[in-house]
């Protein structure tokens, strides 16, 4: 299909398709940041952060080509990118991108009136998956040449599997002084320990969402992955601790909520205990990245060696999720466990072009 064709029947698409009520998500996370954390460009200092103290807005100039993408590669998701560009600009949103923004599904972003009022332009995930022969890929932005503001660029991952019914331990196991069980409101139970609540399941790239509740003041558990299956606590862990140091929330105490163990502390602490708190984990291959109510807060690559054991090296296959309960004083609730495992980049048949919706807030 022609270049000028799919701009035309991409700008002609239906207003604000909602998502299909089957699907189940993950909250909202963002791309963007006050700090540009997360994100890579190959032109230096073109990229900026407007209001950094309030809400960020993203900014570029430029009379060559400029991308800028996240470091980390989704699957499955929705997407909304809320933006102005200079009359006679040209831009594009980039899904599923190879690094270099090459191999993608480009969507054209239409100039606009005026660079105070944003517009918005959102794509289903079914949208996107019928569109685009790639399985995963970054999410990007090219500028061509112009000026683009962007004060929103959002993701919701679509997550297919339940791991927790709500009703009791099905597809769990757990191991050593661990008291775990179900509350009166569905909700997932980790008391005692030193001890850990193991998955039926194995995962190798995924991404994962769970709801915790620290029942308690400076506890300390831990969500466990591509652990080896029947061995406690042998994985990656991304750290639940809401304590930090001297009143600054970007000096956590022990790695902090969303902070990969013994690897990378948090770039901040989100969250407070004694209130439920989001946490979402993306793993492909060796980067790691998590996002706690919606703000990502750990980035991650793990250039060890290859090895089985995560302790000693990168541990690429899949393993089980773990449920930490680290001592006698622990106290967690958890609740809306959800996985994805992230397919292959490449599928083999490309699919039709199809539409994607625009709209303006």
């Amino acid at each position: 299909m022609k270049k000028a064709l799919l701009t035309s029947i991409v700008c002609l698409f239906l207003l604000g398709t909602a998502f299909a009520e089957s699907e189940s998500t993950a909250p909202e996370i963002s791309l963007i940041n006050s700090e540009m954390f997360g994100l890579t460009a190959a032109e230096k200092g073109i990229w900026k952060v407007e209001s950094p103290s309030e809400k960020p807005v993203l900014t570029a100039t430029t009379t060559q080509p400029t991308i800028i993408r996240t470091t980390t590669q989704f699957g499955k998701f929705h997407v909304e990118i809320k933006y102005a560009l200079s009359r006679g600009g040209k831009a594009s949103l980039l899904l599923k991108t190879d690094p270099k923004g090459l191999r993608c599904l480009e969507i054209p972003l239409k100039d606009t009136e005026s660079m105070d009022d944003l517009q918005s332009v959102s794509l289903t995930n079914e949208q996107i998956i019928t569109s685009s022969k790639f399985g995963r890929g970054f999410i990007g932005v090219k500028l061509y040449h112009g000026t683009i503001r962007i004060g929103g660029l959002t993701v919701t991952p679509v997550l297919s599997q339940q791991l927790f019914n709500g009703k009791d331990l099905s597809g769990w196991k757990a191991y050593d002084v661990i008291d775990a069980g179900v509350n009166g409101n569905g909700e997932l139970t980790v008391k005692n320990g030193n001890g850990s609540l193991e998955s039926s399941l194995r995962y190798g790239d995924f991404n994962l969402s769970l709801d915790v509740y620290v029942n308690g003041e400076g506890l300390n558990s831990g969500v466990f992955f591509r652990c080896i299956p029947g061995e406690k606590m042998n994985g990656y862990e991304c750290q639940v601790n809401f304590e930090f140091l001297d009143g600054d929330r970007t000096k956590p105490k022990d790695c902090g909520t969303g902070g990969i163990f013994r690897r990378v502390d948090a770039r901040k602490v989100i969250g407070n205990d004694k209130e439920w708190v989001n946490v979402y984990i993306n793993a492909v291959g060796n980067h790691f990245a998590v996002w706690v109510n919606g703000e990502q807060v750990s980035d991650w690559t793990d250039t060890r060696k290859p090895d089985p054991n995560p302790r000693r090296g990168l541990r690429l296959d899949a393993g089980t999720i773990q449920l930490q309960g680290h001592d006698a004083t622990s106290d967690f609730k958890f609740r809306n466990i959800a996985i994805e495992e992230i397919p292959v980049r490449e599928r083999m048949t490309p699919p039709p072009i199809i539409q994607k919706s625009v709209k303006k807030p």
